[in-house]
C-alpha cells in the first residue's frame, strides 16, 4: 500500500507547490499546431516556421525586437520596432522589414542582393504566405491570447500583416512591355510612399515598401520600413504615391538610412524625412541622400 501513497504524496507537494506560487513563468512561449510552430520569448523575440502542405518546403520569419516606439506621434503604432524577415526554404529573404529604418542584424539588408537560386522553387515558397498569416491567426493568436505572454499578441498581428502585404505585392506584375532581353536593366523595383495621420491631427507619419521583380515579372523580394511608427505592410497605411524603376543590378539602399543624427540641430527626428531618404537612395542608388534630412517634413513626401 505505502509504495501507491508515496507517488500520490509526491503529486499532492508539487500541486501545493504550484498553488503557493512555487512555479517560475516560463522563459519562452511555444506552439507546435498543423504544419506551424512558433517561439517566442519574453523580451519580444520570435521565430516561425510553416511546412507548405503543397510543397513540403518551409517558409521561416525571424523577429527582433528593436527600440520603443514615441507613442505620442502615432499612437496606433506597435510599443516596439520590429525587425522581420521572411526566407524561403533555402534562407533566401521573401520579405524583410526594418522596424526603426535599420536593421538590427545588419546582414539582412546585404542579404536582400542576392537571388534565389531556383526562382521556381522561391515562387513556390511565396505561395504559401497567405496561408501561414492564416495559421498564426486561427492557430497561434487565440493560445497566446490565453497565455502569460498575451502582452505580445500584437507581434503575430504585425508578422501577419508583412505576411499577408507581401503576398499582395507578390501577385503585382510590373508592367513589361518595353522589356527587352538584351538590355542591362534585368530588375525592377516597384517603391510606394505609405502614410498616415500622426498626433492625431493633420501632420503625418510615412513609411516605405520596396519590391524587387525579375524584368520577366517574377516577385523576388520586398523591403519594408517603419521609421520608429506604423510600418508601409500595416493596413492602417494609405498609399501617397508610388514609382517604379530598373536597374541592372540588385542593392540595399533603403534598409539604412536613418535621419536621427541629421536632425540634431532641431532636436528631433521626423519619419517623413526617412521615408524621402529611403525613397532617394532607390532612385538615385546611392546612400548620399542625407540632404533630405536637414530640415523636418511634417507630411509624407513625394515620388519626384
Amino acid at each position: 500500500m505505502l509504495r501507491f501513497v508515496l507517488p500520490l504524496l509526491s503529486v499532492s507537494l508539487f500541486l501545493n507547490a504550484l498553488a503557493a506560487g512555487g512555479a517560475e513563468k516560463p522563459e519562452k512561449f511555444r506552439y507546435q499546431g498543423e504544419g506551424i510552430t512558433f517561439e517566442l520569448t519574453a523580451a519580444g523575440h520570435a521565430t516561425a516556421s510553416y511546412l507548405g502542405p503543397r510543397n513540403q518546403r518551409r517558409v521561416n520569419v525571424v523577429v527582433i525586437r528593436g527600440e520603443q516606439n514615441d507613442l505620442r506621434v502615432d499612437p496606433a503604432a506597435s510599443p516596439y520596432a520590429l525587425d522581420i524577415k521572411i526566407s524561403d526554404s533555402d534562407d533566401f529573404t521573401i520579405a524583410a522589414q526594418s522596424g526603426s529604418g535599420h536593421f538590427v542584424d545588419q546582414s539582412w539588408g546585404r542579404e536582400t542582393t542576392a537571388v534565389p537560386l531556383s526562382l521556381e522553387k522561391h515562387q513556390r515558397d511565396v505561395a504559401e504566405l497567405s496561408s501561414f498569416a492564416n495559421s498564426l491567426q486561427e492557430q497561434v493568436k487565440p493560445r497566446l491570447g490565453k497565455s502569460t505572454f498575451s502582452q505580445w499578441l500584437w507581434v503575430v498581428d504585425e508578422i501577419v500583416d508583412l505576411l499577408r502585404y507581401t503576398d499582395d505585392q507578390s501577385k503585382i506584375s510590373p508592367s513589361i512591355d518595353d522589356y527587352d532581353p538584351k538590355a542591362a536593366a534585368a530588375y525592377r523595383i516597384v517603391v510606394a510612399i505609405k502614410k498616415k495621420v500622426a498626433f492625431g491631427v493633420v501632420f503625418e507619419h510615412s513609411s516605405l515598401s520596396s519590391s524587387t521583380y525579375k524584368s520577366t515579372g517574377q516577385f523576388l523580394y520586398s523591403i519594408i520600413t517603419c521609421n520608429h511608427g506604423t510600418c508601409a505592410s500595416s493596413s492602417t497605411m494609405s498609399t501617397k504615391c508610388s514609382a517604379t524603376f530598373t536597374q541592372s543590378t540588385l542593392d540595399g539602399y533603403a534598409s539604412d538610412l536613418l535621419c536621427d543624427f541629421y536632425g540634431w540641430p532641431y532636436l528631433v527626428h521626423v519619419c517623413n524625412n526617412d521615408t524621402r531618404a529611403e525613397y532617394l537612395s532607390i532612385k538615385n542608388r546611392s546612400r548620399g541622400t542625407w540632404s533630405s534630412c536637414s530640415t523636418p517634413r511634417l507630411y509624407a513626401p513625394p515620388c519626384d
